[in-house]
């Protein structure tokens, strides 16, 4: 399903009509299954420039980089789509399977030893935020109601039964309240990139004479702290920050 990123996208779209779009983009799609992967990937850039966005657009654009082997470019629209829709599967399956074939292993971080970076992004990776959210509106409310409306019951069984269920409700409902404030955190504050350049040196400043303490490759999530011209500073999974090349990495987030 095709939507305009922002409305600012929008006014660069207007070369795009919505129905001039989904002709491009089934176009792309009938590319893609010809194993056409250049006229796809072509296609569907094509939309994204223009200010589309959806779920099914990166999940077809980063399925077809991976069929590429274009390990970067395949991280990032993936993620793009988890974001779009943390329930979807195929996208989930897609991304673990481009991460495999990274480069970079970093030895004792949270991603190696849990599936992502930071708690906060595990918890988003494996949660449907809008679920939670509902989770956490029911119970908190449901809960409350019970314990406030105990003194109507017409026996002291049943208001002791009420407070007990009011009280578990209300319980159950601090972990959904913590998925909640990650997606929201993630959403917000989060700034996510990956590494789209095939190898990227780790300077430690914002200056291209600094010999390189260190290189990152293609399919990397790392977070970014800074920035300062042509420049990003970057913290890596393991605790390593370092400078990079602005270029080199690309927001999961647009903007």
């Amino acid at each position: 399903m095709l939507g305009l990123a922002s409305p600012a996208a929008a006014a660069v779209a207007q070369h795009y009509t919505p129905a001039e779009a989904e002709v491009v983009f089934r176009a792309a799609n009938e590319a893609c299954m010809r194993e056409d992967y250049k006229t796809c990937i072509e296609g569907y850039e094509r939309l994204t420039e223009a200010g589309f966005s959806g779920a099914d657009l990166s999940f077809n654009l980063g399925t077809a980089y991976l069929r590429q082997n274009k390990i970067g470019w395949a991280v990032l629209h993936l993620e793009r789509a988890l974001r779009l829709d943390p329930g979807d599967g195929d996208a989930r399956a897609n991304l673990e399977k481009a991460r495999r074939l990274r480069v970079d292993k970093l030895v004792g971080s949270p991603e190696e030893a849990a599936g992502s970076e930071p708690l906060a992004s595990r918890i988003v990776f494996h949660t449907r935020g809008e679920r939670w959210s509902l989770a956490l509106l029911l119970l908190w409310t449901g809960g409350w109601m019970l314990v406030l409306l105990r003194r109507f019951a017409s026996s002291s069984g049943r208001r002791g039964a009420m407070v007990a269920f009011g009280s578990l409700a209300i319980l159950l409902s601090l972990p959904c309240a913590v998925v909640t404030a990650a997606h929201a955190y993630v959403a917000e504050s989060a700034r996510d990139a990956i590494v789209v350049a095939s190898a990227l040196p780790v300077r430690e400043g914002p200056d291209a004479s600094i010999k390189p303490a260190f290189e990152v490759h293609e399919g990397l999530k790392v977070r970014v702290l800074d920035q300062q011209g042509a420049f990003t500073r970057i913290r890596l999974s393991n605790g390593l920050q370092g400078w990079i090349s602005a270029e080199g990495a690309v927001q999961i987030s647009p903007g």
